[in-house]
């Protein structure tokens, strides 16, 4: 494959993947501003609460990142039954993850968020807020599945429209739940989970409405959605399981990031809830990138090509340092212009939050490199089970123990801290993916 295909193919994948993920990442940060005004401890309670649907949301990912691998590989070989059935299963498994969320949700809330952070105004704030954002999760954790299924088919446009009409939704709903304007009542962080169950419940009756005008593959035969059997289920855990897995500990790992951070104050940790919000947006060219590799090579091992898989892998992890260096530069020269329109409460969360962004930004090459290994090469390729070994490894042999020592035993800063958390996990992981792809043991047909 010449450069100039693997850019065209890469781009019409990509783009439309990176568009979908940048207006849902921009809504989070008009969604972060407009809490902002509340105050540090509403800026805070948002950020703990957003932890647990994270985790639950990682958790997702983990089930349609198997459905993934199958259905781009499937897609390639022409099985449209499997791709049917693992979308189906898919369905299955997420739902019963959002039910388990809600749940916990509704009944231990404030047991949630005091397991990330002690301040009793904190907790106080998020407990309404959790209950009703809780709901939100069943309808994106369907959307997501949906959307896994007609992305790998190589239709990235139907996601796109949905979400688009998701974000705006969202963002009109949260100004008027927030603030009470548009005749609707004042409701603070409570309006703000509420807008977001709304604009998820028309997200997915968008997806699935333009999924069936398309006449998408896997709504073609909805029977076989659940004709599943023993052998097909056994393929699909042994896929599944270990990307579950790894998405849990990773998430549960970062988690624990989170509960050292959030008790370094609240100031900081404002700071911090406003960094991610921000560098989520630069992120979402990564998420494109990750999904069309992830699309591309999935369905060259499909049709029985693996050296041409082999070939677009490689030119995947060529583009991400490219990618990295001009948008890390970009994030570092916006921070403070970014910072300034979303208006934190005190100049110190205002300057640890442009801190972490320059931290960030330098340190973008190094996060990426796994990240699109591990999701878009290893995964494609069936190879699920080294993606968790080393995701396990770096996060807690490394990354935590890291942050643990500086955050407790140390007088290091808030931004030594992320540093070394950075640091400790990524230089470790990103030398054994380049080792695991220069192998090819990560080619694997499974169908």
């Amino acid at each position: 494959m010449n450069n100039k295909v693997f850019l065209r193919r890469m781009l019409a994948l990509a783009l439309p993947i990176a568009l979908q993920n940048l207006l849902s990442s921009c809504g989070y940060l008009i969604d972060t501003a407009m809490v902002t005004s509340l105050g540090n401890v509403a800026t805070s309670a948002i950020g703990v609460a957003s932890r647990w649907s994270f985790l639950m949301n990682v958790t997702t990912f983990g089930v349609c990142s198997g459905c993934a691998t199958l259905i781009a590989q499937s897609w390639g070989a022409g099985d449209h039954r499997t791709i049917r059935r693992t979308t189906g299963l898919g369905l299955t498994a997420a739902a019963g993850v959002a039910l388990v969320y809600v749940l916990m949700a509704q009944f231990f809330p404030a047991q949630m968020m005091a397991l990330f952070t002690g301040e009793q105004a904190v907790i106080e704030a998020g407990v309404g807020y959790i209950r009703i954002a809780s709901f939100s999760l069943l309808f994106t954790s369907i959307s997501l599945v949906v959307s896994t299924a007609v992305r790998s088919t190589e239709d990235v446009t139907t996601p796109f429209i949905a979400s688009t009409f998701g974000v705006v939704s969202n963002c009109i709903l949260n100004y008027g739940l927030i603030y009470g304007h548009f005749g609707l009542p004042a409701m603070g962080l409570e309006g703000a989970a509420l807008a977001t169950v709304l604009a998820m419940a028309l997200q997915l009756t968008i997806i699935l409405g333009v999924a069936w005008a398309r006449k998408s593959v896997f709504l073609q035969d909805r029977r076989q959605l659940f004709g599943w059997d023993g052998p097909f289920i056994r393929k699909y855990v042994d896929v599944s399981a270990p990307i579950l897995l790894n998405e849990f500990m990773w998430a549960l790992g970062t988690t624990i990031y989170s509960m050292i951070l959030a008790r370094q104050g609240s100031e900081n940790y404002a700071a911090y809830t406003v960094f991610n919000s921000i560098h989520e947006v630069f992120f979402v060219f990564f998420v494109g990138l990750c999904n069309a590799c992830a699309i591309m090579v999935g369905k060259a091992i499909g049709e029985r090509k693996p050296d041409m898989a082999y070939t677009i892998a490689g030119k995947h992890l060529i583009a991400i340092p490219i990618l990295s260096v001009v948008l890390g530069g970009l994030q570092i020269v916006l921070r403070n212009p970014i910072l300034n329109v979303i208006g934190l409460e005190t100049v110190g969360a205002h300057q640890t939050a442009a801190g972490l962004l320059v931290l960030h930004g330098l340190f973008m090459p190094l996060i990426n490199i796994p990240y699109v290994a591990v999701v878009g090469i290893f995964r494609a390729g069936g190879d699920t089970k080294y993606g968790f070994l080393i995701d396990t490894l770096s996060v807690y042999l490394m990354g935590i123990p890291v942050l643990w020592f500086m955050a407790y035993m140390t007088n290091a800063s808030f931004l030594s801290m992320v540093a070394g958390m950075y640091l400790a996990e990524y230089i470790l992981k990103a030398i054994l993916c380049l080792q695991r792809y220069k192998s090819r043991k990560w080619i694997r047909d499974l169908v």
